[in-house]
């Protein structure tokens, strides 16, 4: 606050309580210094005294401004120049100006700050006043600097040091030294930086000044980091931290959590960056920081771009380049472009991040920012690089490694470095790749950048592979995988990112993998292929569900109820498109997805927050994935397991073990032509009026044929499918004219761990007190049921689209490669992700009975009744007595989540609804809700994922209930997902739309075979399938093979 002009002083009882208002502000008791100052201003004005007003006025100012309250500040400030305004009292009028330029400053608002600063230099000028003079030319010169203008910035700078030389104001002339320091990092120059700041510290201790060492600590950690010295920067930053906390500095507080954040993001340790950046947003906005918050929300947007969430990235950066531009700084503006661009370029956008790109560069250059300019021309090199444009990408890259070499940044150099090394592998120049990318990992070792060292040495391993190096490849991925593992691990509860970092380094994985079988590396190759697959929900399995609820605030836990029931409300509307079926509705079901696709973002984006707020929480442990002997001990000796691995568009891995050892087969398959396969063999047992043998006989020979010896004696398959094999029906596959279901007794699997978390009984578990819950034939009622959709967008009436309703798209969050990795694959693409999860074709509707799927539903009915589910049910009550039913009205969602932990066995006989566009929001159709019910009367995989099941099994007698979005690294996410959360390690569940008719017969026999016979699950539903092929009528695969069990087959 500047010094009050010695004309306008309050009265001596006025000064006092001003005083007591200072101290408390001191210590931080902000009720107590308004209050001091509510009662001069009240005093004053009782007074009459204009002198104490004005005064009070702006203390108000001060002490609301360090609180934070940036409008109410400027209010008292607004009316303090007034009042000075109409004394002509100048040094007051000019010290409020400069005040309030401080206030927009501190708000980021640069062009208002700039138009105070103007109006007040020639007011300190013409009153002689040197100190002001000088404290607004270094204003003036940050200004300048935030708007992204170096060069009037630094002049400015040089304009304020004379000044406060001539002065003799040591702590103003350290204070614009500084500003020089941090002017000539951000410009790339870290040597002039580092001078300036050696001044400033100088300066700093030469008159006892401790109050800034946190923002000199703050600015050294900033120097470092532009320098390429993380591990300095780290303990600067740290450092920083400490000593604003300890001064109650909450500006220099929000800015050192910004600084390590941003550190912590780049060195790939994102649950620390995600849990600062949140915290330094909260400060930011309390205090009114724009610039502060813009810088952050950037932040947060680049940790999701490397996280390979580039959903959650474009919102953040879409806010953040808003926020830059209301308050005009170029250099924001120029860094959101930068990384909007790298976005295009992970998405594969090309043309895209170019233009974008460009936008950047000029930006930078109009500023004389080296290293913007710099790093915008490398991005640019690495857009033309994965276009395969190696010379052009080779004349930008050199162009940013002269740029940033000069400006001394290590690790950008590093990562130019990298990306030279990979154009010069993929032009056969193979010892200068070996050269560069060993200059590039040295580099990334002195700076401390282990993921830059890692993402090296995988491109290494493929150079060496590439040359038939293949022993000195090995230990080269084996290298980088161990650190994609560690750094998967410290992200802990972050659900969402660990799969998108996951599936962003699967292709290293599957390279190390493929080089493992063929060193004849059997059994390590098949520990590596476990940590591919379904690793989340293993995470959730290990780690227990994380309750949250308890930590929320009142806000939070509102919000994250309004958002699940917008959810909710708008996957019931998905249902009711596929009852009502009306004309034209195409587009409006669009409209719905969408919406629900951003009420998900959001839940997600909440989800994320709480965890970066709680750390407590994001540290559950990790799964440990099983190994050979895990599962060979496992297995009895009559049983195989089958565990496939897609591992490029040609190749597939299958590894066969048993009891005695494990078997790995490369497949030479073309990835695009299995998908073709896999879904028209599903689409034709799908529908009992097409022919499916030659399919399902030349899909046999494809996958099962290869290990044929190894399946000598064997009578039991557990079959772990990957990519497209989730739709081949395994059971209706033919050999020599016999079905593989009529030699072997079969159950699936998400992955070997996968079934060892099945067949290992917990030591808590909870043993079910009845024996079985049969819920069927729902009283379904009417459309009213669904409600009216007046909140959602785009409508008249929304009724249903003319495609299927489980039709999938691409998950919306299906990640691309990390943006950061030196280069793309040298010679081999990734396996793709977004290849669909069912058929395009979905079976027309069955020609003699109902279908459990909405599709089959005739335009404008309600949805039609399952009179086989009641014969479903009656026929279990007779084999298990003391079942019991919930049917018509009475099956009611709400007493099923009560009654559900209670059984052994649980039986839903009813319709299914596949949701692509939120897969845990897929769900079972339960009646139409009671009146006055707060449920909807969809089971969905959430409500699922949050029961505490007993149950041994759970058969879903409906359509589609093994369906699920595929998702690279995690499997099949859906209700069979979300049981095996909730406890229960087998589940019977459907892979197409199933015969009203036959599936009663079908459950009628499994469950006597259970209840009389006394077989295992999996032999039981085997006989139930075998007995109905036997019959002429049910002979087609649509009949007796849309069941499968998933898990613990005993």
């Amino acid at each position: 606050m500047t010094s009050i002009p010695a004309q306008t002083k309050p009265n001596p009882e006025v000064q006092a309580l001003l005083d007591r208002a200072l101290d408390a502000q001191r210590q931080r008791n902000f009720p107590e210094a308004l209050r001091l100052l509510q009662s001069a201003l009240t005093q004053a004005r009782s007074q009459k005294d204009r002198s104490s007003e004005v005064v009070t006025l702006s203390y108000l100012g001060f002490v609301l401004m360090n609180q934070g309250r940036p409008q109410e500040a400027e209010d008292n400030y607004q009316k303090a120049l007034t009042l000075y305004q109409e004394r002509k009292d100048r040094a007051g009028e000019a010290n409020t100006l400069g005040n309030l330029g401080i206030l927009s400053l501190n708000q980021g608002l640069f062009p208002k700050a700039l138009a105070y600063y103007q109006q007040v230099l020639p007011l300190f000028r013409d009153l002689g006043n040197k100190n002001g003079e000088g404290a607004t030319l270094t204003n003036i010169g940050i200004v300048y600097t935030q708007l992204g203008k170096p060069d009037k910035a630094l002049e400015t700078y040089l304009q304020a040091l004379p000044v406060h030389q001539a002065t003799g104001n040591k702590n103003f002339e350290a204070n614009t030294l500084g500003n020089i320091s941090n002017l000539y990092s951000t410009l790339g120059e870290p040597a002039k930086a580092l001078k300036y700041l050696e001044q400033t510290i100088a300066l700093k201790k030469s008159i006892g000044d401790t109050e800034s060492e946190g923002d000199i600590q703050r600015l050294l950690g900033e120097i470092y980091s532009e320098a390429g010295q993380p591990l300095k920067a780290l303990e600067a930053f740290e450092k920083a931290l400490v000593l604003c906390r300890t001064r109650s500095n909450l500006y220099g507080e929000a800015a050192s959590l910004h600084g390590l954040a941003t550190l912590q993001s780049a060195l790939g340790q994102f649950p620390q960056a995600l849990s600062n950046f949140q915290q330094s947003l909260l400060l930011h906005r309390g205090i009114g920081d724009k610039s502060g918050e813009a810088n952050t929300v950037q932040g947060i947007g680049n940790v999701y771009l490397r996280l390979s969430q580039p959903a959650k990235a474009k919102e953040f950066f879409g806010q953040a380049l808003t926020l830059y531009q209301a308050i005009q700084q170029r250099s924001g503006e120029a860094n959101t472009l930068n990384s909007l661009g790298t976005l295009h370029q992970a998405l594969g956008e090309h043309a895209a991040a170019l233009r974008t790109y460009e936008k950047a560069l000029t930006v930078y250059r109009a500023m004389g920012s080296k290293n913007g300019e710099g790093n915008t021309l490398r991005n640019i090199g690495a857009t033309y690089h994965a276009q395969a444009n190696f010379a052009k990408a080779r004349t930008y890259f050199e162009s940013a490694l002269r740029l940033l070499r000069a400006s001394g940044r290590t690790a950008l150099e590093a990562d130019v470095l990298a990306s030279l090394g990979a154009v010069a592998a993929n032009t056969k120049q193979v010892e200068k790749a070996l050269t560069l990318l060993e200059q590039a990992r040295n580099l990334y070792q002195s700076v401390g950048s282990r993921k830059g060292e890692a993402d090296v040495l995988y491109t290494l391993g493929i150079v060496l592979r590439n040359s038939r190096k293949y022993s000195q490849a090995l230990p080269y991925f084996q290298k980088a995988v161990a650190f994609y593992e560690s750094q998967r691990t410290q992200l802990g509860g972050y659900t969402e990112a660990k799969s998108a970092l996951l599936t962003a380094n699967l292709t290293a994985y599957y390279h190390y993998l493929e080089l493992l079988l063929h060193l004849r590396q059997g059994e390590e190759a098949f520990a590596l292929a476990q940590k591919t697959k379904a690793r989340g929900l293993l995470d959730l399995l290990a780690a227990g569900r994380v309750e949250l609820s308890g930590s929320l605030t009142p806000e939070e836990r509102a919000q994250e109820q309004d958002l699940k029931q917008q959810a909710n409300f708008i996957n019931a509307q998905m249902v009711r498109e596929g009852v009502e079926n009306e004309v034209g509705a195409k587009k409006r079901y669009a409209a719905l997805k969408e919406e629900l696709i951003k009420t998900e973002r959001a839940l997600q984006t909440l989800t994320d927050t709480l965890y970066s707020r709680h750390p407590e929480f994001a540290q559950k442990r990790a799964a440990k994935t099983a190994n050979l002997a895990d599962i060979a001990k496992l297995l009895p000796v009559d049983t195989a397991l089958l565990d496939y691995i897609v591992l490029s568009q040609e190749k597939l891995a299958l590894f066969v073990v048993t009891s005695k050892g494990v078997n790995a087969f490369i497949l030479p398959i073309v990835y695009k032509s299995l998908v073709s396969k896999a879904t028209a063999l599903r689409s034709a047992c799908a529908d009992p009026r097409k022919d499916y043998k030659p399919l399902a006989t030349e899909l046999h020979k494809l996958l099962l044929a290869p290990a044929a010896k190894q399946l000598t004696g064997v009578k039991r398959l557990v079959i772990c499918p990957d990519g497209a094999l989730w739709d081949v029906p395994f059971q209706a596959l033919l050999m020599n004219g016999q079905f593989l279901a009529q030699r072997y007794e079969i159950s699936y699997a998400y992955s070997a761990t996968g079934v060892q978390a099945a067949l290992t009984v917990k030591a808590d578990r909870k043993q079910p007190t009845q024996t079985l819950l049969a819920i069927a034939n729902p009283d379904f009622g009417s459309t009213k049921r669904f409600g009216d959709l007046d909140n959602l967008p785009g409508q008249r009436p929304i009724d249903t689209p003319s495609r299927p309703i489980d039709t999938p798209s691409r998950p919306i969050d299906t990640p691309s490669r990390p943006i950061d990795t030196p280069s793309r694959p040298i010679d081999t693409p990734s396996r793709p992700i977004d290849t669909p999860s069912r058929p395009i074709d979905t079976p027309s509707r069955p020609i003699d009975s109902p279908s459990r799927a909405f599709d089959s539903v005739s335009r404008g009915k309600a949805i039609v009744a399952l009179p086989g589910t009641q014969r479903e049910a009656d026929a279990l009550k007779k084999l298990f007595p003391t079942a019991t039913l919930m049917t018509g009205s009475a099956a009611q969602e709400g007493r099923a989540k009560l009654e559900a932990s209670k059984y052994k066995y649980l039986h839903f006989a009813t319709h299914g609804f596949f949701n692509d566009a939120s897969p845990l929001l897929s769900s079972l159709v339960l009646a139409q809700p009671s009146s006055g019910s707060k449920d909807d009367g969809f089971l969905t995989a959430r409500e699922i994922f949050d029961l505490d099941l007993s149950a041994e099994m759970v058969v879903l007698s409906a359509c589609n209930t093994a369906r699920g979005v595929q998702r690279t690294g995690d499997g099949v996410i859906g209700l069979t997902w979300a049981l095996f959360v909730a406890g229960c390690p087998t589940q019977v569940v459907s892979q197409w739309a199933v015969d009203d008719a036959s599936t009663a017969t079908l459950m009628a026999g499994f469950y006597s075979n259970l209840a009389t016979k006394k077989q295992g699950k999996g032999a039981a539903l085997r006989q139930a399938a075998l007995t109905l092929l036997q019959s002429q009528k049910h002979a087609h695969p649509y009949y007796w093979a849309p069941f499968v069990l998933m898990g613990d087959w005993r």
